[in-house]
């Protein structure tokens, strides 16, 4: 009696699973695959050669950053680290302020 309904039960979960599954495979469809791992790319998140920013433009291959881009990008990210530490020590120095003007 319980085998029957575990069959019962097995047919209706592969077949609810069958149903899920099969938009997502008719979308897909022959003409837009392409063969092995050679698959395509959207543009719209494919990174540029070349990217003008307020640092300057800098260039990349296949998205890796060539060595100018990076020594571009490591400077500024320095400038950034030090701006934001100065910026973080400001409440304790203000602190140290206040209380060395109170006495």
């Amino acid at each position: 009696m319980e085998s029957s309904k575990f069959k019962q039960l097995l047919i209706l979960s592969l077949l609810m699973i069958s149903i899920a599954i099969a938009p997502a495979v008719s979308k897909a469809g022959p003409d837009k695959a392409t063969p092995g791992y050679n698959n395509k790319i959207p543009e719209s998140i494919m990174t540029p050669n070349k990217v003008k920013t307020m640092v300057g433009t800098l260039e990349f291959f296949d998205g890796i950053p060539n060595e100018k881009a990076a020594t571009t990008l490591f400077a500024n990210l320095d400038l950034n680290r030090g701006l934001q530490a100065i910026l973080n020590g400001m409440p304790a120095s203000n602190f140290e302020a206040g209380r060395a003007g109170h006495i």
